[in-house]
């Protein structure tokens, strides 16, 4: 997986490879080999899944029903997608989860029917702001399980 990583100076996005080198985005082509005229490209994005399971189930659920829960979420996303191409790519921008945990499940079911390789994470607010733990250290948590 990829994920955003950092934003210089200039306002280029720059992110973390598979190969852990940092690289420009606009350069992401020479790194990926994105066919542009026949890839498809899926986007989504504040999928919020701590308030999908709360309105659903309420405060009742345990650990255990809320995975498989976000599983089935994430095998009816991907079903929705009822023409995708292998080499297809999703850019996932932000705000699949403030609970680390439920992030996990989503990320690791997910590559189960998406190539890894082909999923671009960008993380939002509700991932990165938490009043107990610094920015600098949930993009660190972030970036161990999503690219390693």
């Amino acid at each position: 997986m990829y994920m955003i990583n950092e934003i210089n100076n200039d306002k280029t996005l720059l992110k973390k490879d598979f190969k852990n080198k940092y690289v420009y985005l606009e350069n992401l082509k020479n790194v990926i080999e994105i066919d542009y005229e026949h890839t498809q490209i899926f986007y989504i994005s504040d999928i919020h899944l701590e308030h999908i399971i709360r309105n659903k189930f309420g405060d009742e659920i345990s650990k255990e029903e809320a995975y498989s829960y976000i599983k089935y979420l994430v095998r009816s996303m991907v079903e929705s997608v009822n023409t995708k191409q292998y080499n297809s790519y999703i850019l996932i921008a932000g705000d699949t989860s403030s609970v680390f945990e439920y992030s996990v499940v989503f990320y690791s079911e997910l590559v189960k029917y998406w190539n890894p390789n082909n999923i671009v994470v960008v993380l939002g607010n509700h991932e990165l702001w938490d009043p107990y733990i610094s920015m600098e250290k949930n993009i660190a948590v972030y970036r161990d399980f999503l690219i390693n």
